[in-house]
């Protein structure tokens, strides 16, 4: 069975790892590879290059794939945004597992807490994942970007209204390795005692963003376990019956 990760500069990746790791310890003879697409529109040409069984897709081609895909699962088709694609009978089925992901290890991040809003920084296919699980969670959600628009922050807004946020989740990738210093321009207050900031990014375990809500009493978490939850859902819909 062949398997891979749609993508574009993903050499850093993650699932390469952790699937050849996983077929490895199970003996299955099964490939992983990395799929590095300058465009989405190679994806055709990609689909006739070998036999695949499934993809993982991340950044920027959550979004994208959809218009080559002939099924939507409902989270897909709520969320707008696919991180899975299986391949069965020459048919192309999309699925969303990041939410499932996020939503369960956010839920070990917050133990007994609940907040009532959440600040989500970025406004791409992650961040409709994340969007989707908080309001499976009953937490209010006010997303962040560059520039303002009719239901979305600028980030001069969102500082000066961060005291009403218990929860500040990341879907931007400012901060991803090699740009280590990077990170959203989120004006952070001196005490943020109480409060819980969960970063998508792994890769550093611990972002600028991460370390500076850290610093002032945040409770803090990054993406990793939210990418084996993922992963492991993914596995599950590629091998299921």
């Amino acid at each position: 069975m062949h398997f891979g990760l749609i993508g574009k500069s993903i050499d850093y990746s993650f699932s390469k790892a952790y699937f050849t790791e996983k077929f490895k310890q199970a003996k299955l003879d099964y490939s992983y590879v990395n799929c590095d697409l300058d465009q989405i529109t190679q994806f055709p040409d990609l689909l006739e290059s070998k036999e695949w069984t499934g993809f993982n897709v991340t950044i920027p081609y959550k979004e994208q794939i959809l218009p080559f895909v002939h099924h939507l699962s409902p989270e897909v088709q709520s969320i707008g945004a696919a991180n899975v694609i299986a391949v069965c009978k020459q048919k192309l089925y999309a699925y969303n597992t990041d939410y499932l992901g996020f939503r369960q290890d956010l839920l070990e991040l917050l133990s007994a807490e609940r907040p009532e809003k959440a600040l989500i920084l970025g406004s791409g296919g992650a961040s409709k994942a994340v969007i989707y699980a908080l309001q499976q969670m009953s937490i209010k959600t006010q997303v962040v970007g560059r520039t303002a628009l009719a239901s979305k922050w600028n980030y001069e807004q969102a500082s000066a209204r961060l005291a009403d946020f218990q929860l500040v989740v990341n879907c931007s990738p400012l901060g991803t390795f090699p740009h280590i210093n990077d990170m959203p321009a989120l004006k952070l207050s001196d005490d943020l005692k109480g409060k819980f900031f969960y970063d998508l990014i792994y890769n550093p375990s611990e972002t600028r963003l991460l370390k500076e809500a850290r610093l002032r009493g945040a409770h803090t978490r990054n993406g990793q376990g939210m990418l084996i939850l993922q992963a492991e859902a993914s596995w599950d819909i590629w091998t299921k019956p």
